[in-house]
């Protein structure tokens, strides 16, 4: 192996760290690429990159001063002294740590849960949110899922106690009633304030039919938690489930019901979906009153819901979107073959999405750089009631931090329904810092961003070589070696002790 390097330097061609490998792996099919490059106790400076900051309407080339994984100095380039420790980002841009709002983890309880380090911070994500994997039968496998992975994580409970209907629709949608207890649902937020930060729900014509005769019964659960321990509802929207039909007549009017009982802060998902039942269905009272509303957040949740039409569509409003990719490994559905699946979600090849990709996408489509930004930094935090240590960069606050590299080039990006968008930017992280901790990524070798940037098709590692090159991309070697930045003696000491 060769010698550490005492001076980083951020750029395409650059190794060094200590290796984290295979995280996750006994649900990936590679090696999480990412390498550890600081500890977080000894002082640094992330020198020459774009800070990009929407919370504090900050576009400026800057120096970052980190302590004890604290920021403690934000200035012009040659205000704070060089050190050899340093990591040169010239060139980058540099914005508070991305989180993803909407992740589907939660490998040991679904079929469909991804690796929350692969899209965690191996893909400049900070904060992970797990949406709704478990319910009040086992939060403790939520919180034993957290404590496996290195990127920081919440989680959304799902307010029946099977968990997220992906786990029971197809075999047993009565398990989603038969588990709806709100005595239960609030006692396992109240044991886990720490953990679980939100409650979802479907609203979807199927989802209500499980209910029978009180169609509502689920959503109403849900909402009399949530207003009593003041955290939001997440709804999730558009045909998810299959249903017996006879909500048909009556599925306005309980919709109306739901939109009239929201409250700031909730979060409505899927604003951008093409299927039945979401936003942009037309001469709908209920969706024009839900639009009236100022204080809510509006949910991306790419997965199999992102339409660019709808993107467009949604420019026009003005409301800031809430960026997430709803990741999940849910294609096909539960081992089904495309001739048995009887809903789109269900069909098609596995999509793998990226926070940073879903951002490229949104931006080529037409979004601000600073509002793909914003949508994935300031407005999650929001959300996520985290705004206290992450969403914005300032000094005294958590070094929390994304790095990415804005790629210029020629890409195709795909939405959930295949259509194909050319584009000239890319986003690509380069780093994630965690409390001072960070790491060196390597976009290149993760299939997510493989098949994003090829409109949604994995390549042959031979043509995917060829194809990144042309775009000035790294091609996959896997024969890269990785040196060691060792902790000092003191730093081993300092870590043991705040580990006590």
């Amino acid at each position: 192996m060769a010698e550490a390097k005492k001076s980083e330097s951020v750029s395409k061609d650059a190794v060094g760290g200590v290796s984290i490998d295979n995280v996750g792996k006994k649900k990936d099919i590679d090696p999480v690429p990412m390498v550890q490059v600081k500890s977080g106790f000894a002082g640094w400076t992330l020198r020459g990159g774009r800070v990009i900051c929407p919370a504090t309407e900050t576009d400026a080339v800057l120096d970052i001063r980190i302590d004890d994984g604290v920021i403690t100095a934000m200035e012009p380039p040659g205000v704070i002294p060089y050190e050899a420790s340093d990591i040169d980002v010239s060139g980058l841009i540099v914005t508070p740590g991305l989180i993803d709002f909407h992740v589907h983890t939660a490998q040991a309880m679904s079929c469909y849960g991804v690796c929350a380090d692969r899209n965690g911070i191996a893909s400049g994500v900070c904060h992970v949110n797990d949406m709704a994997g478990v319910g009040w039968l086992a939060p403790n496998v939520m919180r034993e899922y957290t404590k496996e992975v290195i990127t920081p994580m919440t989680a959304t409970i799902y307010s029946a106690g099977c968990g997220n209907p992906e786990n029971w629709a197809i075999g047993c949608p009565d398990v989603c009633a038969a588990s709806t207890d709100e005595k239960l649902l609030e006692g396992a937020i109240r044991a886990n304030p720490d953990l679980f930060t939100s409650i979802k729900v479907h609203c979807d014509i199927g989802f209500l039919s499980c209910y029978g005769d009180e169609p509502l019964r689920g959503y109403h659960t849900a909402r009399r938690v949530a207003r009593r321990l003041d955290i939001p509802l997440y709804l999730h929207l558009g045909l998810f489930t299959q249903h017996d039909g006879h909500l048909s007549e009556i599925f306005d009017s309980l919709m109306a019901e739901i939109v009239d009982t929201l409250a700031p802060g909730d979060v409505i998902g899927h604003v951008l979906s093409y299927k039945p039942g979401t936003i942009f269905e037309k001469d709908v009272d209920h969706w024009t009153k839900l639009l009236a509303h100022d204080d809510l957040h509006w949910e991306v949740g790419h997965g199999a819901n992102l339409c660019f039409d709808m993107a467009k569509e949604w420019k026009k409003n003005g409301k800031p979107l809430l960026i997430s990719t709803d990741a999940h490994m849910m294609k096909p559905h539960l081992g089904m073959v495309d001739s048995q699946a009887t809903l789109p979600h269900q069909r098609g090849p596995l999509q793998r999405l990226t926070l940073v990709g879903t951002m490229s996408k949104l931006r080529n489509v037409g979004y601000s750089l600073t509002e793909v930004i914003r949508g994935a930094s300031e407005i999650p935090a929001r959300a996520l009631r985290i705004d206290d240590k992450m969403g914005r960069l300032s000094v005294g606050r958590p070094a929390t931090i994304t790095v990415m590299e804005d790629r210029a080039g020629h890409f195709v990006y795909a939405d959930s329904r295949g259509a194909k968008l050319p584009a000239t930017q890319a986003l690509l992280p380069r780093m994630s810092v965690v409390a001072g901790r960070a790491w060196r990524l390597f976009p290149e070798k993760l299939i997510e961003f493989e098949a994003e940037l090829n409109g949604g098709k994995p390549l042959s590692r031979g043509d995917a070589s060829a194809k990144l090159a042309n775009q000035g991309l790294e091609s996959f070697d896997d024969e890269d070696e990785l040196t060691a930045i060792e902790e000092t003696p003191d730093e081993q000491n300092r870590r043991s002790a705040s580990a006590m």
